[in-house]
C-alpha cells in the first residue's frame, strides 16, 4: 500500500534534522489535502485539474503550508505535483 503525502512526511528523514510530525499534524489543510489528490490522480489530465484546487488552497493557506509545498517541489519522484506546487507557490 502506497503512503500518503501526510504518512510519508511523518516518516522520519534521514537528510532533515527537524521533526515532521507536528508541521503535518499542524496542517493536515487544504493545501496537504490538496497536494495528495494531485499524487493520486488516476492520470495527467485529471492531475492537472487538480492544481487548480492546490493553487487556490495556497492562496488561503497558512504559513505552514510553504514547508508542504517546498518539499513538493523538491520531491524528485513526483515531477507533477513539484509543477503544481511552483503555480501554488507562484
Amino acid at each position: 500500500m502506497e503512503l500518503t503525502y501526510l504518512e510519508r512526511m511523518e516518516q522520519p528523514h534521514v537528510s532533515d534534522s527537524s521533526p515532521r510530525t507536528e508541521l503535518v499534524a499542524e496542517s493536515a489543510s487544504a493545501v496537504a489535502q490538496s497536494l495528495d489528490a494531485v499524487r493520486g490522480a488516476p492520470g495527467i489530465v485529471p492531475a492537472l485539474r487538480l492544481v487548480d484546487d492546490l493553487v487556490r488552497a495556497a492562496r488561503n493557506g497558512e504559513p505552514s503550508d510553504l514547508a508542504l509545498l517546498t518539499d513538493a517541489v523538491g520531491d524528485d519522484t513526483d515531477q507533477l505535483t513539484g509543477i503544481g506546487a511552483v503555480h501554488a507557490l507562484g
